[in-house]
């Protein structure tokens, strides 16, 4: 497997893009997956990057781990603007790393599902097309996988990734002061017609991320007329990763959902 690492900013190193692609050389092209791991928009977690990538390698996926921006420098929309970036990286690099430009899945977790999210659902804000310079299409990916995600502002929200998100250290109920609309980065207000197909997953005793943020997801899918799968597990604790000893604790029935989220990804691509 050949790994690499761009960086997608001339004048920063905090932001980048790890790859682990197969051997080139081979007919068939792969498909790809760009993966977020989450951490509140504080850190990048380790454990939902490589763990994540071999899970999806092993489903014949190359990977493609962002490392975005986090704490003073994750203001809306500039997380967003980093899977962007992403996204274009592997698309115009599609040839020299033998995947198919047309078939790039997201997957995210936790905040990093928050990101994936923004990305499924905003990859045609002007913001983009405009900083980047490049159309909006690029941006697009073909489906995402939201695990245990941060998506609303309001009730159930997880404050910590929200506030660093629109830049303050608001409550809920004082976040509509703010300079950043609350409803620009709640996921659930800006599924339309134009969002992605989703995978999404979340374990109902989740202490960290509500449930609820999944469910309120799922029914703005559903209004929306986007195909979407969820799954709700009844036991696992929020950050759970592939839910194996490696990583965490082990849930057998939720370690099948890189199995289950696969087949999902297929139906699109």
């Amino acid at each position: 497997m050949i790994h690499e690492k761009i960086y997608l900013y001339p004048d920063r190193k905090d932001v980048f893009l790890e790859t682990y692609c197969f051997e080139r050389g081979v007919c068939t092209k792969s498909d790809a997956m760009l993966i977020l791991p989450g951490g509140g928009y504080q850190f990048v977690s380790d454990r939902e990057g490589e763990p994540i990538m071999r899970a999806f390698a092993a489903q014949g996926f190359n990977c493609f781990v962002l490392t975005y921006s986090i704490c003073d420098k994750a203001r809306f929309p500039q997380p967003l603007l980093d899977a962007a970036m992403a996204m274009k990286h592997i698309r115009e690099n599609a040839e020299h790393d033998n995947i198919n430009p047309e078939k790039i899945c997201a997957v995210g977790f936790s905040a990093g599902g928050h990101l994936c999210g923004m990305l499924g659902n905003m990859w045609h804000l002007p913001v983009l097309r405009e900083t980047i310079g490049v159309p909006s299409e690029v941006f697009r990916p073909t489906c995402v996988l939201l695990i245990y995600p941060v998506i609303t502002a309001y009730e159930y929200a997880h404050l910590g990734s929200i506030q660093t998100v629109v830049g303050t250290q608001a409550t809920v109920e004082s976040l509509a002061t703010v300079s950043v609309d609350p409803s620009v980065v709640s996921i659930e207000k800006n599924i339309t017609e134009k969002s992605v197909p989703a995978f999404l997953l979340h374990t109902a005793d989740d202490g960290l991320v509500p449930v609820e943020n999944t469910l309120l997801a799922a029914h703005a899918y559903h209004k929306a007329g986007v195909p979407f799968e969820v799954h709700i597990y009844p036991f696992g604790p929020h950050g759970i990763s592939i839910a194996k000893e490696e990583t965490g604790p082990a849930e057998p029935s939720v370690a099948e959902w890189p199995r289950l989220a696969t087949a999902f990804c297929r139906r699109f691509l």
